[in-house]
């Protein structure tokens, strides 16, 4: 599995990633539309109706069954919206308390540039209250933490 690197979360455009949650509402919109059409339609007509022969006590169960089908269909698409707004929601987030923090740390000094291995590398410019200059030491390597990482 790839690493996500610095740079990828500092750089990336979340715009496809937005364009699909969207996608996705187009989505949970038709399904809802289909699934209540199904109930009230479909299966209210089909309940009503006296059917005699063969196919009587066949097609009214699978009416009902296809009917709740609709039904799954639009609570899955709901489903998967949700991860996928609410993952939409959580990567913006973490972009910008991470460029807010890296402008921040910018500010004081401080400079992070990416490893390309999931950490990153980092130095002082100057001492963060810019009195002297910062000793040879002030350099150092970072992990980027992940949720469900021990490091």
């Amino acid at each position: 599995m790839a690493k996500l690197t610095f740079t990828d979360l500092y750089g990336v455009s979340f715009s496809g990633l937005s364009g699909a949650v969207s996608d996705r509402e187009s989505v949970v919109t038709g399904l809802d539309e289909l699934a209540d059409d199904a109930r009230t339609g479909m299966a209210s007509k089909a309940e009503k109706a006296d059917w005699k022969g063969e196919n009587a006590s066949v097609t009214k169960p699978f009416v009902r069954r296809t009917a709740r089908e609709f039904g799954d269909a639009a609570a899955q698409a709901k489903s998967i919206r949700n991860v996928l707004r609410d993952a939409h929601a959580d990567l913006r987030s973490v972009q910008a308390d991470l460029i807010k923090e890296v402008e921040g740390g910018r500010e004081q000094g401080i400079r992070v540039r990416d490893n390309g291995d999931g950490t990153v590398w980092f130095s002082l410019d100057r001492q963060p209250d810019n009195s002297a200059p910062p000793p040879r030491s002030s350099t150092g390597r970072a992990r980027i933490w992940r949720p469900g990482s021990t490091g």
